[in-house]
């Protein structure tokens, strides 16, 4: 039961930030703005596609909340494919499908979002409660230590999910236009532990 009250309040508190700011914008023109819901009969197709069900927190949040375009990086990735705007063209199952031509993807897991430059943020759909693990583009797939419910309570809460996704990484440069020295902040090595 008290799950069931943890997943209202999370739905309610993530249809309130839906509506104010879904996502950072990327660029310039970038509209944030929430999709329609899913219905039933989309989730129905995707889960054929997939082979396996939507675990029910996300399910919910499709149905209740918005098909994708909010949540961190580029925002979580829409079910359907009735999407076809500038940056949010690409569904879950597509991406997933262009991921797994790799023999090194696991079974079950469910894009979530992506980061750039290789990085993805996926949902184990193994288990209802599944952890979010990141694909740190070569180095391989890494759990981050939380489940869907705690890593959109994390971003909820402004917590950067990128610092603990990453361990920092600073160089030395010049500036092109001062000829002075400054620090790039860069991303380094995945942290957590390696998945599967």
């Amino acid at each position: 039961m008290n799950a069931l009250i943890g997943d209202d309040v999370l739905i309610r508190d993530l249809r309130a930030r839906v509506q104010v700011a879904p996502r950072q914008a990327m660029w310039k023109g970038d509209k944030c703005e929430p999709h329609e819901c899913a219905t039933a009969e989309q989730l129905a197709l995707v889960e054929s596609q997939l082979g396996f069900a939507v675990p029910p927190l996300l399910r919910r949040i499709f149905e209740e909340v918005t098909d994708g375009g909010f949540g961190p990086a580029h925002g979580i990735f829409p079910i359907a494919s009735h999407y076809a705007e500038a940056g949010q063209d690409e569904t879950a199952v597509g991406v997933r499908d262009k991921l797994a031509v790799d023999p090194r993807w696991p079974s079950l897991p469910l894009p979530l979002c992506d980061w750039g430059c290789a990085n993805w943020s996926c949902l184990d759909c193994r288990t209802e409660s599944g952890p979010v693990v990141t694909l740190a583009g070569e180095q391989g797939f890494f759990n981050t230590g939380r489940d869907l419910r705690s890593w959109l309570s994390a971003w909820l809460s402004g917590i950067d999910l990128w610092e603990e996704m990453f361990e920092p990484r600073t160089t030395m440069g010049i500036n092109p236009f001062t000829r002075q020295p400054i620090e790039i902040k860069g991303r380094g090595k995945p942290k957590g532990v390696r998945w599967p």
